[in-house]
């Protein structure tokens, strides 16, 4: 499950179909961008997906085991955190952040509340910088050395 639909709802919708993700829904504020990335999803990735509307406090299904937040809510100054029902998430839920800043958001604080185990945004935009290093340069990428760096400029 796949909070947001833009770029970065995209990007890691169309890896995960393309590794395997049995079924995706994009939950989306927006109908008609939810429906253009589910329509892609189906007809370009031939992945199993839907579109859900995002009109309120959001209640994560039972049975769903990963939920990302795509969205830049709660990016650095923003103190929100995505409007979903809590008390629906499980320890069976793997919840992550693509919000790299702050370091640790207040919705992977909540998730952990919930017994999820979480992964943020920090590593993969070290992640992302490391491979486009490599590509720039042909050079492995001080990754440690980028991770102190990035960490010195979080809030």
């Amino acid at each position: 499950m796949i909070l947001g639909a833009g770029g970065a709802a995209r990007a890691l919708s169309v890896e995960l179909a393309k590794r395997g993700a049995g079924h995706i829904t994009i939950v989306n504020r927006s109908r008609k961008r939810g429906e253009e990335l589910t329509e892609h999803l189906k007809s370009v990735i031939g992945a199993s997906a839907c579109y859900e509307a995002w009109e309120s406090s959001y209640k994560v299904p039972e049975g769903t085991d990963m939920l990302i937040n795509a969205t830049s809510i709660g990016l650095y100054p923003d103190p929100n955190i995505p409007d979903i029902d809590y008390d629906t998430l499980t320890d069976r839920v793997i919840v992550c952040d693509i919000i790299p800043n702050p370091l640790h958001t207040k919705f992977l604080a909540r998730a952990q509340e919930c017994g999820c185990r979480t992964f943020d945004g920090f590593s993969m935009l070290v992640n992302q910088a490391a491979v486009s290093f490599k590509l720039w340069t042909g050079l492995n990428a001080p990754i440690e050395v980028m991770r102190e760096a990035l960490k010195s400029t979080s809030v």
